[in-house]
């Protein structure tokens, strides 16, 4: 039974309450809009928060991106990688730092759930690639944030959730079928919620509102199909844990465009495994 209007105003404004974005990412997003905005400009924003400097370059030099030799200022790594990569990064390293409690419980394995994540950043990139997506980094980001309505359902009405999750362990159902049957809504409105209030680029809020229903997407679709693409073969790898144990219903129409073949599924699936441990350095900041 789906909550009354008034319970679901509620827990609107319970996920309204949850933390914005630090004062330099969001300084970040506004300067990186800017054309004649410098690297060192931008190295010099980070730098004011030394802790997420750390961060940043941490994964710069990790294996994941794989440089010879170590990169040891923000802004040389926004030089070599771009305005938007590191962004994109700053956000990452955010987000996991806003959310890095693991604990949990046993019906919703956060370590899990991030494992979830990552892959479908991982394969994002990889299908941002093989589609010729322009930007194979903010790809990345979108498939590691596109569940972050999860996460905020988790820690900030974490009963409610629960219960949510009582009912997909019951009935083998989709977690956003059970979200919306007992809610009223699901993880998906929840993150477009969740980066309007951030401010993110509407190109990253498509992704993360429409994952389960590309079609719908009409500013970003195909960052959109690559997203919604990169979830359903994740669960089909098993690659960590959603909250459920179903694979959703391909859009074949949002991603009919990408004119993919079997072989090029197949190797994906072979070069996921490889890439997605390289790129576990994110979930040391867990």
């Amino acid at each position: 039974m789906v909550m009354e209007k008034s319970k679901i105003k509620e827990l609107i404004a319970k996920i309204e309450k949850l933390p914005t974005l630090p004062v330099v990412v969001a300084r970040i997003n506004a300067m990186v809009q800017n054309p004649k905005t410098s690297a060192r400009e931008v190295g010099a924003a980070i730098a004011t928060d030394p802790s997420l400097s750390a961060r940043v370059l941490k994964m710069v030099n990790s294996a994941y991106f794989g440089f010879p030799s170590q990169i040891s200022s923000i802004s040389h790594a926004t030089t070599i990688l771009g305005f938007n990569a590191i962004q994109n990064l700053a956000l990452t390293a955010t987000v996991f730092q806003l959310f890095r409690d693991n604990s949990g419980d046993e019906l919703f394995d956060r370590r899990r759930f991030w494992e979830h994540s990552l892959g479908v950043g991982v394969l994002s990139r990889l299908l941002a690639e093989k589609t010729r997506y322009a930007d194979k980094e903010e790809a990345f980001t979108a498939g590691l944030i596109h569940d972050v309505g999860k996460i905020v359902l988790d820690q900030f009405v974490h009963e409610e959730f629960k219960a949510v999750m009582g009912l997909v362990r019951a009935n083998d159902m989709l977690l956003y079928e059970a979200e919306s049957r007992l809610l009223g809504l699901n993880h998906a409105n929840v993150a477009y919620i969740v980066s309007q209030k951030w401010n993110l680029p509407k190109k990253l809020q498509e992704p993360l509102a429409y994952h389960h229903a590309p079609g719908l997407s009409k500013y970003n679709p195909q960052l959109t199909g690559i997203v919604h693409l990169a979830d359903i073969l994740c669960r089909a790898l098993k690659i960590g844990n959603g909250g459920d144990n179903k694979v959703p219903v391909l859009d074949k129409a949002a991603v009919a465009d990408f004119k993919l073949n079997a072989s090029d599924i197949e190797q994906l699936k072979n070069v996921s495994e490889k890439e997605i441990e390289k790129a576990e350095v994110f979930l040391e900041m867990l």
